[in-house]
């Protein structure tokens, strides 16, 4: 069975990468995404959601390595 899952958002800090004796990778982070919304007022609003997350991969370092944090402007 195959599972997919696409998260958008900000990193919100770096990833933290252990490995297992077994030989999988786990890697945990946490991305911020929100959503504009118009409330029943008619007002404008803004939610933000924080969402960790954890992978568990059987994948080489430099795989992970290419999502690094980079910083907005």
């Amino acid at each position: 069975m195959f599972n997919k899952i696409i998260l958008v958002g900000n990193l919100t800090r770096d990833i933290e990468i252990r490995y297992t004796q077994a030989g999988m990778t786990i890697a945990k982070s946490a991305i911020a995404t929100s959503r504009k919304f118009k409330s029943n007022t008619g007002e404008q609003k803004e939610e933000v959601c924080f969402v960790d997350i954890t992978f568990l991969v059987e994948v080489q370092k430099w795989q992970i390595s290419i999502c690094i944090r980079v910083p907005r402007y």
